[in-house]
């Protein structure tokens, strides 16, 4: 399934209008995945970057750069 028709990152599926039982489940999916990613490289950096920064890399990736790959 493709988030978005966009180029960069789509334009659709930004809201819960027209979802389905199956768009529920992918969306559902999708921020599991993210955030088991997200705590997998937080682990690593655990003892090696202040919280200031694990923050900073949870946000831009939570919110940039996953949904770059997800699209």
């Amino acid at each position: 399934m493709v988030y978005g028709s966009g180029e960069f990152i789509g334009t659709d599926k930004f809201n819960t209008y027209g979802y389905t039982s199956t768009d529920y489940r992918d969306w559902l999916f999708q921020w599991a995945f993210a955030g088991t990613t997200m705590t997998i490289v937080s682990g690593c950096m655990a003892e090696r970057t202040t919280i200031h920064g694990n923050m900073i890399f949870t946000l831009n990736f939570g919110s940039i750069i996953y949904f770059m790959f997800l699209h």
